[in-house]
């Protein structure tokens, strides 16, 4: 049975193409606990609620996206997930990338108010958005929430 080269670009391509859309990263479930707290969209009491958000995007797909918070580890976003934490009211700022030097965006943060940002590629790095609080709650009902956060609240005296 001869193969020609035309053939063998096309079982080629196939293949490499099954391979990137099964390697889609992905990272663990949030316990039932965080879930439940993020489902609530209520935050704890004088505290607010940060919600990173990564949909869907072919661009980056194959891999984690570490996201920081303020000096801190925030968490790491496979495709359709989200990262969830209670933080205290005042400025804040979030990062992407192991060094935190991508995609810098900040926002002031009020006690009893959540904040919903989605995170896409782009040339320039990653570039944070800021959602409604209608398009954010859909978006967390929708996705997964990462079980990679690794974000601790400083003290609040």
């Amino acid at each position: 049975m001869k193969i020609n080269v035309r053939t063998l670009k096309t079982i080629a391509l196939a293949v490499g193409l099954a391979v990137f859309v099964v390697s889609c990263a992905s990272v663990p479930d949030a316990s039932p606990e965080q879930k439940q707290q993020a489902l609530s969209f209520s935050p704890p009491p004088n505290m607010a609620g940060l919600y990173v958000i990564r949909p869907y995007h072919i661009a980056g797909s194959a891999v984690s996206w570490v996201v920081k918070l303020d000096y801190q580890d925030f968490g790491s976003l496979g495709t359709s997930s989200y990262l969830y934490s209670a933080v205290l009211p005042g400025k804040h700022f979030i990062r992407m990338g192991v060094n935190g030097d991508y995609g810098m965006e900040t926002f002031v943060a009020e006690a009893g108010k959540n904040y919903y940002f989605t995170m896409k590629p782009s040339l320039s790095g990653h570039i944070f958005d800021q959602i409604s609080e209608t398009e954010g709650q859909q978006d967390v009902r929708d996705f997964k929430m990462s079980g990679a956060s690794s974000y601790k609240v400083p003290f609040n005296p």
